[in-house]
This record gives C-alpha cells, structure tokens and sequence, in this order.
C-alpha cells in the first residue's frame, strides 16, 4: 500500500526531464558512496573479499524510507500553501525517492541473487575475532 500511494503521488506527465537527471546523478552518487563506505566499514573485520562485496551488495536496495518520507516535503507544501516554489522542491523530492525506489530494489535484489552464491562460503560459521 505504501509504494502504491507513492507512486499515486507523481504524475508522470508533469515530471520535468531535468528532475530526472539529477535524481538520477543524487542517487547514482549517493549508491557509489553507499557502496565503498560499507565496503571499508567491513574492512575492519576477518571477511573474505567476497563477504565484503556481499555486505556492501545487500546495503544497495533502498525503498521503505523513501516510500514513508518521499512525500512527506508535496504534502507539507500543499497543506501550508508555501507557494508555487515549494510544491516544485516537493515534487522534486517525490521524484528522486520514486527513482530510488526503482533503481535500488531490483537492482539490489539481482546483486544479492548472483553474488550470494558466488563469493559467500556454505558451512559452518567461525569463529573470527
């Protein structure tokens, strides 16, 4: 019900073209930095290079938040008629958590799907310290 009543939030017809590179440049980045700063957050622990590239695979998919708070900015500038600007950044915000949405979670559900049975191990677990 929650991913319906954000994707009910944006009318595609109205999304200008230039929402839609920048949010995709925002979450591109933002999926790099993600990525390395798990990677390295691992790093720290006896993790194979492959349970590390699978950690930082698995952190990928993002959509609960972004569906709960997404239009949360459309909603607050409707309710408080903040004007013509504010409705813009609102829509903005929906656009990007809509992109994010789309993005993340199939391409993090087939990351998890193809790496998981190529770099982690079956067995036992160690113990390491």
């Amino acid at each position: 019900m929650l991913f319906g009543l954000i994707g009910a939030a944006v009318a595609l017809d109205t999304v200008e073209p230039s929402y839609v590179r920048g949010g995709l440049a925002v979450v591109t980045v933002g999926l790099l930095v993600r990525l390395l700063v798990t990677y390295f957050s691992v790093s720290a622990k006896r993790f194979t290079t492959g349970e590390r590239l699978f950690v930082a695979m698995a952190w990928i998919p993002k959509a609960t938040v972004q569906a709960a708070i997404g239009a949360l900015a459309l909603d607050l500038a409707r309710q408080n008629n903040a004007g013509q600007q504010a409705e813009n950044y609102g829509t903005q915000v929906v656009t990007v958590a809509v992109l994010a949405i789309l993005l993340t979670a199939p391409l993090g559900a087939i990351g998890i799907a193809w790496s998981g049975p190529r770099w982690l191990q079956r067995g036992e677990p160690t113990r390491r310290g």
